[in-house]
């Protein structure tokens, strides 16, 4: 059985996927142990082309999937049926692991029993040539955690990148435990219910001291920054009712708490993607936050109650 499979969900990143690839056969004393996953999302430009390149040279280690356009959770959805590994880890197509670290985790993982292990990991801002780096290792390297406890540490603004698809490896088998119908197709933020599907599931964890991935930002085609979440705010919106439906269902009020503070961060973006949008609102931009509102007031008060974001009764943000 495979170590680690990486499912590398892969949309129009010719530009960047030969470098995302060659992270990972770096090292080939560790591919043996890799089961990676290229899934090629309908892409338009020569990813299909660079990525079955490598599945041929590394047969034993890399496959293609070839599907139509389904956004970046359909991708996902279908890496993970066909993932082979005893861990699982999603990397972008335009994202990369560091070389470096990334065979002494896989070492580690092969005799790992923990639900998650989290590693450090870098930002890498195209817009301004600057690295943020995300170490969660001082003081908790190596040592085992209950899921659960992590409830005490919410209110820690480090948590939810603790918590992230970019620091997780996630064993397989608890990962697809709770996958029920996977995420939905043709949305933005997916990752915020990918997390909630780890948090729901997991029992244990575990932080590494090993740096291994390298999150790219600052391309046009990405959802972050005003416009992008302007322009996808109603994606933002499905996902957070989607979040809220699963709240309301959590019996353990120790991951209850956990989803609640998730979704709270959420609810105030929602509100902010208005209230930073270029321009003055439209008859529709109030519509929809008023209805959205009146929704969240009307049947999650406990939430509502505890944003700091909100429109008042003109339909203003305030």
């Amino acid at each position: 059985m495979k170590v680690l499979s990486v499912v590398v969900p892969a949309y129009n990143v010719g530009k960047y996927i030969q470098r995302c690839l060659d992270s990972l056969v770096y090292d080939e004393k560790n591919i043996k142990d890799l089961d990676i996953v290229v899934v090629n999302d309908g892409s338009s430009d020569n990813t299909r082309e660079i990525a079955e390149k490598y599945a041929s040279k590394y047969p034993g280690s890399i496959k293609v999937i070839n599907k139509r356009n389904g956004g970046h959770g359909s991708a996902i959805n279908a890496g993970l049926k066909v993932a082979k590994g005893r861990y699982v880890k999603i990397l972008d197509g335009d994202d990369w692991f560091n070389v470096f670290d990334l065979s002494m985790m896989v070492k580690k993982l092969s005799k790992e029993k923990v639900d998650v292990v989290v590693t450090n990991y870098k930002r890498v801002l195209l817009y301004n040539e600057s690295e943020i780096y995300f170490d969660f290792s001082s003081g908790n390297d190596d040592k085992i955690h209950k899921i659960v406890d992590a409830a005490g540490q919410i209110k820690n603004t480090d948590f939810f990148f603790k918590f992230s698809m970019p620091s997780m490896a996630i064993r397989t088998k608890t990962l697809m435990g709770n996958w029920g119908d996977g995420l939905p197709e043709k949305k933005f933020y997916v990752d915020q219910l990918f997390v909630a599907k780890v948090i729901i599931s997991a029992k244990t964890y575990t932080i590494y001291s090993d740096d291994i991935y390298r999150h790219f930002i600052g391309r046009p085609e990405q959802s972050i920054g005003s416009e992008g979440f302007y322009k996808h705010r109603l994606d933002h919106e499905y996902v957070l009712k989607r979040l809220l439906k699963i709240y309301a269902e959590i019996e353990n009020e120790e991951k209850r708490e956990i989803l609640g503070e998730q979704i709270i961060l959420m609810i105030n973006t929602q509100y902010q993607i208005y209230k930073y949008k270029k321009g003055s609102l439209t008859k529709e931009d109030r519509r929809e936050l008023l209805e959205f509102d009146k929704f969240l007031k009307n049947n999650y008060v406990d939430v509502y109650n505890k944003k700091t974001v909100g429109v008042n009764i003109f339909g203003r943000i305030k």
